[in-house]
């Protein structure tokens, strides 16, 4: 759902998805237990439950702006002798779009996120800042058909920390 005013617009979304997963053995049992091969067939199910919100300001006629959050929390239950397992993410950016003419635009990103597990355990969370710059052509081809080109490029810093060390990379 959403609402779009003259010069603000505001998205919100929520999604939901479950769904079976099935693993197979082919020389043996699988999750670790030995001779017993009505263990080679497993199975399971992942879900993702995501969030998100954006609020759009038309700056001036040329100029867009999008704030936007995320949310989201993933995981997988497994039959068998595996523990379930779960992440969690969140990032929030900016977007910046300019119109340079009629058919040429430029656009920038800033992102940061983080994800982390929901269990203990020896994975720390990771952090990750996203930057890209780029832009695009637009070319109408006939009445119902267009050609859009984009470029674009960027970097991608992602910081953890060892799990044995506690030392940051």
């Amino acid at each position: 759902g959403g609402f779009t005013g003259r010069r603000n617009s505001l998205t919100l979304s929520q999604a939901y998805q479950n769904a079976p997963y099935y693993s197979m053995g082919v020389l043996g049992p699988i999750y670790g237990v030995g001779g017993n091969p009505t263990q080679a067939f497993g199975g399971g199910r992942t879900w993702t439950l995501t969030s998100t919100a954006g609020w759009g300001y038309q700056v001036t006629r040329t100029t867009h702006s999008t704030l936007h959050y995320s949310y989201k929390h993933y995981g997988y239950h497994a039959t068998g002798s595996q523990a379930p397992f779960s992440n969690e993410s969140q990032s929030m950016g900016l977007d910046l779009s300019k119109a340079l003419s009629r058919r040429m635009n430029a656009v920038g990103t800033v992102q940061y996120s983080t994800t982390s597990p929901k269990e203990s355990g020896p994975y720390p969370p990771i952090k990750e800042i996203f930057v890209d710059a780029g832009g695009s052509y637009t070319r109408p081809l006939s009445a119902n058909k267009t050609l859009t080109l984009w470029a674009r490029g960027g970097a991608t810093r992602v910081q953890s920390t060892n799990s044995v060390t506690g030392v940051g990379y």
